[in-house]
């Protein structure tokens, strides 16, 4: 059984969710798929632009060998927030083809370095990643993970840096359901 995602009374995600007596059913980063998505956090024309923007992005790591799996996404955009920031996400991938060998990845990760690149991302798409890839070492990929959602669970001063949660979406959803319903929404600042 799944939680409803609902805001509180901050315009977050709670990082937590408990039923009336207290019994805990679920916690961040939340499975989503693209008709949630779209249904909490799309609501106005700024937002559908980063959704494009984000589309973008995705198919940009595409077309540059970049298999993205899962987006783990928090930060402004995820609350109920008309005017966010950007959008934080954290994005675990593989390379898109087969790599012989250890030093056949060493040399894909150099020569994706540019795509991989933080600043240029944000500047370009208004996306400001964070990377891990799948192969590489474990222990690395849990330090990267558990960093970044202490980052990004905590909300700003306007709701006193209360804890807040984040969603999980399936690369999968970003071109099928997000495409189209971003085209396809009308909405109005």
């Amino acid at each position: 059984m799944t939680t409803p995602l609902k805001f509180d009374d901050y315009g977050l995600l709670p990082s937590l969710h408990f039923d009336k007596n207290g019994t805990f059913l679920s916690g961040s980063p939340y499975p989503i798929n693209g008709e949630q998505f779209n249904a909490l956090f799309v609501f106005n024309a700024l937002r559908k632009k980063m959704v494009q923007n984000f589309i973008s992005w995705n198919n940009y790591l595409i077309q540059n060998d970049i298999r993205s799996i899962v987006h783990w996404i928090s930060g402004s955009f995820i609350e109920k927030k008309d005017k966010p920031n950007d959008i934080d996400v954290l994005t675990f991938y593989i390379p898109s083809f087969p790599l012989e060998n250890k030093r056949a990845y060493e040399h894909f990760k150099k020569t994706k370095k540019s795509f991989l690149n933080r600043e240029n991302t944000v500047k370009k798409f208004n996306v400001e990643p964070q990377f891990i890839c799948l192969l590489d070492d474990p222990l690395e990929q849990n330090h990267i993970s558990s960093g970044w959602s202490n980052l990004y669970s905590l909300s700003n001063k306007k709701s006193l840096g209360r804890r807040r949660g984040f969603v999980s979406i399936n690369a999968n959803f970003i071109n099928k359901s997000l495409l189209y319903k971003s085209n396809s929404t009308s909405t109005n600042i």
